[in-house]
């Protein structure tokens, strides 16, 4: 159904589904000029659906732009051959009015916005404040108590498969019940886990190096040695070129360690030999003037040449490399990683549209904001972090939460904003957290728009310890 001339306060689609078939997923898009004034696209409001009846999709806020601009209606099927959706009925309805997102009372002198955190209400309802820190310190107590009992427990296990160093290791299922990941099963254990696991609690005040067994030594067994990749991937037999963000986020982690535990010299001797493959990717990748091309699947270590599926781009992986190179640069001086962190910084201020495509793009942002104080370099943050509160254009539908699921309010958590209605993940939004707080130490500009993100509150108070 095409131009159709809505309402300025729509904001929700009711479509009633009275039978579907032969295994297929159903969905609800509009197309027109949809989140930027002038570009066309298609926006999912709803992807991969399989229910029948009656269901009410939200419309993001920052979906529509300009409210005169006549839409376009896209109702289908995904599928088998023969598979099938009967829509029964489907109906415009106005945007739910939310008590709790009044208008705007304070304008703080030297203070900038992020445009999806002022949709967010300055109290969620309903609230309960957590204490986070003690619950990192009850998921470690947890997690790694190896005589809990109960269906499921304990969940820590230990490794000797002994693949990448001559000790034993840990592992950790990726979540509960998982059939794929129990004890004894080799090569199971995701290193996104048990890093992150075992970094969290660090940051949480505890000594994961002098505890009943010293994990952090353990976490070196995801340094894939035995099978020549030399670098910390998500198993500790695994190989690059299968998906950027799986490759680059545990050596964030790692690198995490590195920096908390000085004391483990054969970290260091990781970090700078990962970093000099990662600068190697830059390299590989770059044009005649140092750029590189990140707009890529992954990437072939042993090729040299970039990985494409033909489906997406993971071309936020600049930014997780420019994480990386930025880190090497203030642990060994050496100004080949700065320079590397700089090209990957150019080519992801150089996109055209949004490339944040799982968990890395806030890692470059805090890259770019400190190469800007201290480097006195002037990268766009703006659009950067608005990019990281906004919806993807490499991913369709991700992006940040802005609205109540079930009750409650949900704004500011990184997920699906239309699959299967949405969801989000904790890992990475708070992953978002730890990347992007620490941004008003550099530019105490966004302190309000951040701190508004972290706590609720308008007025935006944001303490950083430096």
């Amino acid at each position: 159904m095409s131009e159709l001339a809505l309402p300025s306060d729509f904001g929700r689609i009711r479509a009633v589904v009275a039978e579907t078939g032969r295994g297929a997923k159903w969905f609800v898009r509009l197309y027109g000029e949809l989140r930027e004034p002038g570009q066309p696209r298609t926006v999912g409001i709803a992807q991969d659906e399989i229910s029948t009846g009656e269901r009410i999709f939200e419309v993001d806020p920052r979906v529509r732009t300009r409210v005169d601009a006549p839409l376009q209606l896209q109702l289908g099927v995904e599928g088998e051959p023969g598979a099938y959706a009967v829509f029964e009925n489907v109906e415009f309805l106005a945007a739910p009015q939310r008590a709790n997102r009044p208008p705007r009372k304070f304008r703080q002198i030297g203070q900038k916005d992020i445009a999806a955190v002022e949709l967010m209400p300055n109290l969620p309802e309903p609230y309960q404040l957590v204490d986070w820190r003690e619950k990192a310190l009850a998921y470690d107590r947890l997690v790694f108590n190896f005589k809990a009992s109960g269906e499921f427990l304990p969940l820590v296990w230990l490794d000797d498969s002994q693949i990448n160093i001559n000790r034993t290791t840990f592992g950790l299922p990726s979540y509960v019940s998982s059939p794929h990941q129990v004890r004894g099963m080799t090569n199971s254990q995701e290193g996104v886990t048990c890093l992150g696991a075992v970094l969290g609690a660090t940051l949480a005040g505890i000594d994961k190096s002098r505890q009943e067994h010293d994990y952090v030594a353990m976490c070196e067994a995801w340094f894939n040695t035995a099978n020549g990749m030399n670098l910390v991937l998500n198993r500790q037999r695994d190989f690059a070129g299968g998906s950027f963000w799986y490759e680059l986020f545990p050596h964030i982690v790692f690198y995490g360690l590195v920096d908390h535990y000085p004391d483990k010299r054969r970290f260091a001797e990781i970090m700078r030999i990962t970093a000099d493959r990662w600068r190697q990717v830059c390299l590989d990748l770059a044009d005649r003037g140092g750029l590189p091309d990140f707009n890529h699947l992954s990437f072939d270590f042993n090729t040299h040449k970039p990985v494409d599926n033909g489906k997406w781009r993971e071309p936020d992986a600049a930014a997780g490399v420019a994480w990386l190179q930025y880190a090497a640069w203030m642990k060994f001086h050496d100004s080949n990683y700065l320079s590397a962190a700089e090209n990957c910084l150019r080519f992801l201020q150089g996109q055209k549209s949004n490339p944040y495509y799982e968990v890395l793009l806030p890692f470059g942002v805090l890259t770019a904001a400190r190469l800007n104080a201290e480097h006195q370099r002037n990268y766009d943050l703006d659009r950067l972090l608005n990019w990281c509160f906004g919806i993807s254009d490499c991913r369709g539908g991700w992006g940040v939460t802005v609205g109540r699921w079930g009750g409650y309010d949900c704004d500011g958590l990184v997920g699906s904003i239309d699959n299967r209605g949405g969801y989000a993940f904790a890992m990475n939004t708070f992953a978002q957290a730890g990347a992007l707080v620490p941004l008003a130490r550099y530019d105490p500009a966004y302190a309000r728009a951040l701190a508004k993100w972290i706590g609720g509150s308008e007025l935006g108070i944001l303490r950083v310890e430096i």
